[in-house]
Parts: C-alpha cells; sequence; structure tokens
C-alpha cells in the first residue's frame, strides 16, 4: 500500500480533490516559471534568433494560454445506497508556435469514493488516477481556446493507486495490477452548430 493510497482512506473525496487542484495549480505554476524563462531568453537572444531563420520567428511568436476544469458530482440515485461521489481536476496550458500549430499539455487528478464497502474485499475503495498527457496539434481556423475544429495526436502517462488498478480494469485485462498505464492516439474534436466560428 502507497502513501498516496493510505492517504485516501482518512481524507474525504473533496478534500483530495482540493488537495489534487493544489497539487495541479503548482505544477502549473513551475510550468509556467519555465516556459516565462524561456521567453526571456529568447528575447535576450533575439539577434541570434533572426539568424537561426524560420525556427527563430515561431519561438519569438510563441503564445501560451491555459484552460482549467474542475467539476464534483455525486451519485444521486434515490432508492440506492450503493453510489460514488467523484471528482476531477485538469489543466491544459496550450503553447501556440504559429496560427495554426500548436502543443498542448494536461495534467488531471480523478478519484472516486464509493458509499459502500467493495463486494471483493468487503473493505472501503478510493480509486484515484494522476495524468499527464501532450498533444501536438492542427487548428485549421487558428489560434483560440476554443478554435475548433482540431486534430491532434496524444500520449497519456497514468498513475493508478492500488483500488484505481483493481477498479478501472477486468483482471484478465494486461493493464490491469499495473500503477503505470501509458496511451497514444489520434483524436479530433469540432463543434456543430456553435455560435462561436
Amino acid at each position: 500500500m502507497t502513501l498516496f493510497d493510505s492517504l485516501g482512506k482518512h481524507v474525504s473525496v473533496r478534500k483530495m480533490m482540493f488537495l489534487g487542484g493544489g497539487a495541479l495549480a503548482a505544477l502549473l505554476a513551475v510550468v509556467a516559471v519555465f516556459v516565462w524563462g524561456a521567453f526571456a531568453r529568447v528575447e535576450a537572444h533575439d539577434e541570434a534568433a533572426q539568424a537561426a531563420a524560420d525556427a527563430g520567428g515561431i519561438v519569438k511568436d510563441a503564445r501560451f494560454h491555459v484552460v482549467q476544469v474542475q467539476q464534483f458530482m455525486t451519485d444521486a440515485s434515490a432508492g440506492d445506497d450503493s453510489g460514488y461521489s467523484e471528482g476531477a481536476a485538469a489543466v491544459r496550458p496550450v503553447l501556440y508556435w504559429g496560427r495554426y500549430v500548436h502543443t498542448a499539455a494536461e495534467f488531471s487528478y480523478q478519484v472516486r469514493k464509493p458509499h459502500t464497502a467493495d463486494g471483493d474485499t468487503g473493505r472501503s475503495t478510493l480509486p484515484m488516477v494522476a495524468r499527464v498527457s501532450l498533444m501536438p496539434l492542427v487548428a485549421p481556423l487558428g489560434r483560440g481556446t476554443y478554435s475548433r475544429p482540431m486534430i491532434y495526436g496524444l500520449y497519456t502517462l497514468s498513475y493508478l493507486t492500488e483500488d484505481a488498478q483493481r477498479a478501472l480494469f477486468l483482471p484478465q485485462d494486461v493493464r490491469a495490477n499495473q500503477p503505470i498505464v501509458h496511451y497514444l492516439g489520434l483524436g479530433a474534436e469540432w463543434w456543430f452548430n456553435s455560435s462561436y466560428r
């Protein structure tokens, strides 16, 4: 049992969400300081960047935006006490390399607390997942947090607590009982009947 697992048994889901959100905010602050330092170095070496032709121009014009999502839900089943409370927090900073090409990183924390004991083990569980994703993307309509459509590649690294390893995968799944899970994929997002674009 890890410290992550034992901590979850004594802290409410709401407190775990605030702790997870605080950790994500701290991680975002570190990323922001790193990016700010990188931009300061780029400006200090502006003449050298001009000599580097297009690569220098792309870095000089880079933009940085952040999207943050938080949610907390409770299963509102009136006649059944076997529901759960769950929450998720995510932060997605985006670095704009040009008008159409961007890179996003997403940091997320998810937790679910069942209202009853696990049927197999007879104990309370607290599945938790922490994820880091990297998404190079192309947005044909240009920059913007809500710019769609977008086409992207996706690599996700997930850390799962022992409870999450058992709760998320069937025992015969190759990912069951693995604390680290990798995901590689392609995706597309677009909106229909949107007044934004």
